[in-house]
């Protein structure tokens, strides 16, 4: 059982067996530690927590608020410390734009180079039905 689910579509079992995926990136919202205001024309890096103390993270940016909010975020390679973030904002408008302290910025999952794949087992289902026969 998960916690939590943060994906953008699901996937039926029989699929996920056919194609041999594994699934299990780890993906955590982004929310901003303190309210801001952000100036006209100004690129502001506030401070957002993550669910992770420390590593190298893919952030996608949150779609609804790109929607509601005209700011400028985009996907991008971030390092995590002490379970924080640094994501920056630009407003390409000519008022300020507030954010709310807890608003989700966006996601993060753990990019390729820190999943350590040398202790995941291979598993040929051939071979090995080929064993039990």
């Amino acid at each position: 059982m998960v916690k939590h689910l943060s994906v953008e579509c699901l996937l039926r079992t029989d699929y996920i067996d056919k194609y041999q995926m594994n699934i299990d990136a780890v993906i955590d919202p982004v929310c901003l530690i303190n309210s801001v205001i952000i100036s006209p024309y100004e690129e502001y890096s506030p401070n957002a927590s993550a669910g992770i103390s420390k590593a190298s993270v893919i952030f996608k940016p949150s779609f609804n608020l790109k929607q509601q909010i005209p700011l400028l975020m985009v996907s991008a390679l971030i390092n995590v410390h002490h379970h924080t973030i640094t994501i920056p904002l630009y407003n390409p408008s000519p008022y300020p734009q507030y954010l709310s302290k807890g608003i989700i910025l966006g996601t993060i999952r753990l990019s390729t180079d820190d999943l350590d794949f040398s202790t995941t087992p291979v598993i040929n289902h051939n071979e090995q039905q080929l064993a039990e026969n």
